[in-house]
């Protein structure tokens, strides 16, 4: 328990939320067009969008988790990413699968590069 780094997780988490929050806002604005064309849902180009930014975001989130965490970054990065599945299942409406199915697939790979650029730079 003593590798584990809950302030990092922690750090991480509100650091990933805030970001893809704001990315989503911004992402509103720039596929306005999108949205106002949507028969109903959201807009395919608008997914795919937040889908590209929640990778990002989630890097990020990894990268800090295990810089914070530097005794197992990848353990806390893996805490990081379970997190954050959890989160998403909860918040998840699986319309359309595909967009809930890819961003949890992608979580642990996205958090282990985070993870992974951290104990590079480190080296």
């Amino acid at each position: 328990m003593k590798d584990i780094s809950f302030k990092g997780i922690i750090i991480a988490l509100v650091i990933a939320i805030v970001l893809d929050i704001v990315s989503g806002i911004a992402g509103a604005f720039v596929f306005m067009d999108s949205f106002k064309n949507a028969n109903e849902g959201l807009p395919t180009d608008f997914l795919v969008f937040s889908l590209i930014i929640s990778f990002i975001t989630t890097v990020i989130g990894g990268y800090i988790s295990a810089n914070i965490g530097n005794l197992a970054p990848y353990k806390n990065a893996l805490i990081f990413a379970g997190i954050g599945m959890v989160l998403s299942m909860a918040t998840s409406t699986f319309d359309p699968i595909w967009f809930d199915t890819i961003g949890l697939i992608s979580l642990i790979p996205a958090a282990i590069l985070g993870a992974s650029l951290a104990v590079k730079k480190d080296s």
